[in-house]
């Protein structure tokens, strides 16, 4: 809320000590509350009565900041869609992981390692900040269900959060039991996994319908990788290349 609020002072060329006076603030004190992202509700209704917007316009601008999402080109999808070790690569960097921590992890060699930075700053998805390559990419990434990477990724998204929810102390709120609890003889078990399969395809369908919704009616639908991408670890497919 408060960097939309900046966003708002730069449009406007309001400075901070213009809007510190307004508040009977010192011009530290203002300038502490935007770094520390810390902001009382009465200061908060006094900056939008100064900025001429609602508080429920404020909250609405806020929400639509929040569902905006990243979308690679076609080429790049197309390419992960056919490297996934790639994608999989740009996702620890996403994960804030230095290059070495990834190389030492999927023992990678060193022109391995330099090849995937090579190809990822050709897309221009990383960058170099003096110590370390980081992503270039701040926003939820999002792709369609039904092209290059969704059936690439899409199910196997689904699949995970589906078995995440079968396994105590992966996600904080887990609407299935422990399996370890579970008792079941082999053809039981053969009814489960039957189930969970059936309970995939269900959701993949719908996600495929979303997919088709959202592009007739603009309406707000998150993909999965928005809900679920950084309690997910499925892009491990790094490898020497």
């Amino acid at each position: 809320m408060l960097n939309k609020i900046q966003e708002l002072l730069k449009v406007k060329g309001v400075t901070y000590l213009v809007l510190s006076k307004h508040l009977g603030l010192s011009h530290p004190a203002l300038k502490r509350i935007f770094s520390k992202k810390q902001i009382t509700f009465e200061n908060l209704i006094k900056i939008c009565e100064f900025l001429d917007i609602s508080l429920s316009d404020l909250f609405y601008e806020v929400e639509q900041e929040n569902l905006k999402a990243f979308r690679f080109t076609d080429d790049q999808e197309a390419f992960f869609a056919q490297n996934p070790n790639y994608l999989s690569y740009f996702y620890q960097i996403r994960a804030k992981k230095t290059t070495s921590q990834i190389q030492n992890q999927y023992s990678l060699s060193d022109r391995s390692n330099a090849r995937y930075l090579k190809k990822l700053k050709s897309f221009n998805l990383i960058k170099f900040d003096g110590g370390d390559y980081v992503s270039n990419v701040n926003l939820p990434i999002f792709w369609e269900d039904d092209g290059p990477l969704g059936r690439v990724f899409s199910l196997r998204m689904i699949d995970e959060l589906v078995k995440r929810a079968t396994v105590q102390g992966v996600v904080p709120k887990k609407p299935f039991l422990d399996l370890k609890n579970f008792v079941f003889s082999k053809n039981q078990y053969e009814d489960y996994l039957l189930d969970i399969k059936t309970l995939v395809e269900k959701y993949q369908s719908i996600s495929t319908q979303n997919s088709k919704l959202k592009r007739k009616t603009n309406i707000a639908l998150s993909s999965l990788f928005i809900l679920g991408e950084r309690q997910m670890n499925l892009f491990e497919d790094i490898q020497d290349i």
